[in-house]
């Protein structure tokens, strides 16, 4: 049991005892009075609108970080290719400390962008 007590003299209320409904001023027919009906309907819309626009952004950089991703692993796979057939006819090499840089360290930024952006986008708190 939930209690609040401020000081000695203050009594024990059981906060568990208290439904929503006990808490908005009430007109005769038991719902809630215009004005406090108001404040939630646009409480209401609000909360929608930033559902929508949280969807809307969802998407929009759900593609922008799958094409850096893409852009990122492609440009990659290219250097290891033409480090690979450069070395082997001369016209273009990359030293094995560098390669290892390229591939290892940047890649890694990029997958932790990428998880980064995606665990705010897709937070299952935020989705409920």
């Amino acid at each position: 049991m939930k209690t609040l007590d401020k000081d000695i003299n203050t009594p024990k209320i059981d906060i568990d005892s208290i439904s929503a409904g006990e808490l908005l001023p009430k007109n005769s027919n038991n719902s809630p009075d215009p004005e406090t009906q108001a404040a939630l309907n646009d409480f209401e819309r609000e909360h929608l609108r930033g559902l929508q626009q949280d969807r809307k952004m969802r998407g929009d950089y759900a593609g922008k970080i799958f094409s850096l991703v893409k852009v990122w692993l492609i440009s990659v796979g290219l250097f290891l290719i033409l480090s690979g057939f450069g070395k082997a006819y001369g016209f273009f090499t990359l030293e094995a400390s560098v390669l290892t840089t390229l591939v290892g360290g940047t890649t890694l930024g990029v997958v932790g962008l990428f998880a980064t952006v995606a665990k705010y986008l897709f937070n299952e708190k935020q989705i409920k």
